[in-house]
């Protein structure tokens, strides 16, 4: 199952109104770079849990309904051997004969066939491996994965709030460091300027 990791984005303890306008550039470049991360963590997350859910559809539709009958008529059949009567089976417990599928043999290709058992799935449990379940175990299987999936995006979604929140006080700051760079630069070009003018109008009224 994916998981995701909170990088540190600065030093515990570091005010971040105290680091240059270039200290700041790094560190906003390293937070833009978590987030995007975290944000493609998150969207994993979302569409394995959807998968997820995919499955368990396609197990309640596609193969619940096909079932060998459950305990009632096993109950019922049980019943009538020992009387010699005939099986009254539940009209729940009844099921329809296994209709005939399609399997996918390429994207655009596919082959009809009927299921040989609807008891049983080979399910992927992840890192390759593959476990036969029996269609409740695989239900309850993936029901529990997207809970654990369901745990993780919150905890991933707080992640990303926290870091975009951190990225927004930090292109704030940036933006007022560089506007009073600007601004100090132009007032120290200005206070450069006025010697020299001076210097020349002097000179221009001594000529004179």
């Amino acid at each position: 199952m994916a998981s995701a990791t909170q990088p540190t984005a600065q030093p515990a303890g570091v005010d971040i109104s105290t680091l240059t306008a270039a200290q700041l550039g790094g560190l906003k470049k390293q937070l833009d770079d978590e987030l995007e991360q975290l944000t493609t963590s998150f969207g994993r997350l979302r569409a394995a849990q959807v998968k997820f859910r995919e499955c368990i559809g396609s197990m309640k539709d596609g193969l619940v309904p096909y079932m060998a009958p459950g305990p009632a008529a096993a109950a019922a059949k049980s019943a009538k051997t020992a009387a010699g009567g005939d099986t009254i089976v539940p009209a729940n417990d009844k099921h329809p004969k296994p209709k005939e599928v399609l399997i996918p043999l390429t994207t655009s290709l596919y082959v009809p066939a009927q299921l040989a058992s609807p008891e049983t799935v080979i399910v992927d449990v992840g890192t390759g491996y593959y476990v036969e379940k029996t269609t409740p175990d695989a239900i309850a299987f993936y029901g529990t994965k997207i809970g654990e999936l369901a745990v993780n995006l919150k905890s991933l979604e707080g992640m990303v709030q926290d870091k975009s929140n951190t990225l927004r006080v930090v292109e704030d700051i940036l933006r007022q460091k560089m506007l009073s760079e600007s601004q100090n630069a132009a007032a120290a070009a200005a206070a450069a300027a006025a010697p020299a003018s001076a210097a020349t109008s002097v000179a221009v009224s001594a000529a004179s």
